[in-house]
């Protein structure tokens, strides 16, 4: 696997490219000792490709492409996608800190979200070949172009729901079930779109809203994940699903009726026939 020569073992992996361009023996010993120290393959270097398991397969392939000095560019194409979970944790560690020594560009495709945000330094979103967004980890993360990125990144995913408007008093709001976000004066932006509103399971907390930047909604529990240091907690609002997180000595089961908050800055809201982000009810709340 990974385009390693089988018939060679992993230290005439690592030097073949060097040999090729005649590199004198020393440098090319040199370069071998050295990322092999770097990159913890010295226990393998006498081992041929069929013998290696796929985490340390994919260690040589990475270590065979940065044998160069400082490469200008290290493309990897789902680098890390035939690992097993504990490998990918490994193999996300070791990307970031090549990133660091090298100080070199790496372009990495990934499918995997949760590894993006993890080594990524600045992302690019991409759905059906169209470029969506492109910022740092935290602007794609906090502040999504549209649903779909919203929804791609981040695990467990943001909770995305439809919601009707109401206006009474000449007040606006948009609601789902007994879920209500006023919003005192909406700009027109708002005011002729359809909304769906998003929230992530981090930013929703257990309890009636503590003040008027906070909204507030009651839910049904439908079911509890146990994940040792966290639950994640399904509940039904309205004819939606949110998902919340709560820490794990929290008391909730499913069948309980929990009253529920989140911060008005933590909400975004989409149109719900394109999808493209919305002003958040923060920025048009008085």
């Amino acid at each position: 696997g990974y385009a390693l020569y089988p018939h060679m073992d992993v230290r005439e992996n690592l030097s073949f490219a060097l040999r090729l361009r005649h590199t004198p023996g020393a440098e090319v010993d040199r370069r071998v000792s050295e990322i092999a120290e770097a990159m913890e393959l010295d226990p393998l270097l006498e081992r041929h490709p069929p013998r290696l398991a796929t985490g340390e397969a994919q260690h040589v392939a990475v270590g065979r492409a940065v044998m160069r000095e400082r490469p200008a560019v290290l493309l990897l194409d789902d680098a890390l996608s035939h690992l097993d979970a504990q490998q990918r944790l490994e193999a996300r560690v070791e990307v970031s800190r090549l990133h660091r020594d090298l100080g070199s560009t790496i372009v990495s495709v990934t499918h995997d979200q949760a590894e993006a945000l993890a080594v990524g330094t600045r992302l690019a979103v991409m759905d059906q070949g169209r470029l969506l967004q492109v910022g740092t980890p935290q602007e794609i993360y906090e502040r999504p172009a549209d649903t779909f990125v919203a929804g791609f990144i981040g695990d467990p995913p943001v909770s995305l729901l439809p919601m009707a408007r109401r206006e009474h008093g000449g007040r606006v709001s948009v609601g789902q079930g007994e879920w209500e976000v006023t919003l005192p004066a909406p700009p027109q932006e708002l005011a002729s779109v359809d909304i769906t509103l998003g929230v992530r399971p981090e930013h929703i907390r257990l309890g009636a809203p503590a003040s008027d930047r906070e909204t507030g909604f009651r839910g049904h529990c439908e079911l509890v994940e146990y994940l040792g240091a966290k639950q994640l907690v399904h509940l039904r609002v309205g004819q939606d699903q949110v998902v919340m997180v709560v820490g794990a000595a929290e008391d909730v089961a499913a069948g309980d009726t929990l009253d529920c908050r989140t911060a008005l800055d933590r909400i975004q809201l989409f149109d719900t026939a394109s999808g493209r982000a919305l002003p958040r009810p923060s920025a048009v709340v008085a």
